[in-house]
């Protein structure tokens, strides 16, 4: 019950902090403040939360052999909470792609020098606008329901412990992992939460929220490639590299699409 609670203050913690971010513009107009750098607050709210979180989830992997030499058994619960919280930041990054972040400071942007990073594109086609409106809300629940389904259906399969990296302090106790999901994607959970973020900046979609969604791309890349990779080539070696080089990361090869599919709908191995 407290984990549940404890996942939501750091996720809603980390939107307040971007929030922040994002009123003050409107905050701060009236100073003697550049008005280039107010426009670019927003950015800089992401981009502390995105660090934090991914110093955070860092901890757990730098940190393991010094823990277990330090608590022994006892290193996993005392690095998981600093974890928990990295992942919590990380996934608030998601849900804030879906705020409308000019909002906050609505009369600063009407006059900022870099409004067009803000400006809607259904307001660039006039008369199709509606059209483009309509569109880009289809696009924003098509991306959002298939990011939910991929991220619900990989926990499902398998299961909380090993989302949370237990197997990395208790590798005697995990097992590899041989779901056909593996045949076309390297990292199922991931690729939900990328795709919940596609879908938020869909359903804004102004040159900022492409630029919010590439930092968080650039966050789950970074994490990928310094440190799960990392660690997972260690322990499997040139095998894993093999791996990496026929399988994508994140995206789909349009041709195994069925397999996808069969593994959102719970087909049978």
């Amino acid at each position: 019950m407290l984990l549940p609670l404890y996942a939501f203050s750091i996720l809603l913690l980390s939107l307040l902090v971007m929030m922040g971010f994002d009123s003050l513009p409107g905050i701060a107009k009236l100073r003697d403040i550049n008005p280039i750098l107010l426009s670019l607050s927003p950015l800089v709210g992401e981009l502390i939360v995105c660090t934090v979180g991914l110093i955070l989830v860092y901890q757990m992997w730098f940190w393991k052999d010094r823990l277990k030499t330090k608590y022994g058994k006892l290193s996993y619960q005392h690095i998981f909470p600093a974890g928990f919280a990295g992942i919590s930041c990380m996934l608030s990054l998601s849900v804030n792609l879906f705020i409308h972040y000019w909002s906050f400071s609505s009369a600063f942007w009407v006059h900022s020098p870099l409004r067009f990073l803000t400006i809607l594109p259904e307001q660039y086609f006039y008369q199709l606008g509606p059209t483009v409106l309509w569109a880009k809300i289809a696009l924003a629940v098509f991306f959002t329901v298939f990011g939910i389904a991929m991220a619900l259906r990989s926990l499902h399969t398998f299961g909380f412990d090993y989302m949370t990296v237990l197997y990395l302090y208790f590798p005697k106790e995990s097992k590899i992992q041989n779901h056909k999901i593996y045949s076309v994607l390297r990292h199922p959970t991931y690729a939900g939460a990328l795709l919940i973020g596609l879908g938020g900046m869909f359903s804004t979609l102004t040159l900022y929220s492409i630029i919010f969604s590439l930092v968080y791309f650039l966050g789950f890349y970074i994490h990928i490639h310094f440190v799960e990779e990392k660690e997972l080539i260690v322990r499997f070696g040139p095998s894993y590299q093999e791996y990496m080089k026929k399988v994508p990361a994140f995206f789909v090869n349009p041709k195994k699409l069925g397999i996808l599919l069969g593994f959102l709908l719970g087909k049978p191995e």
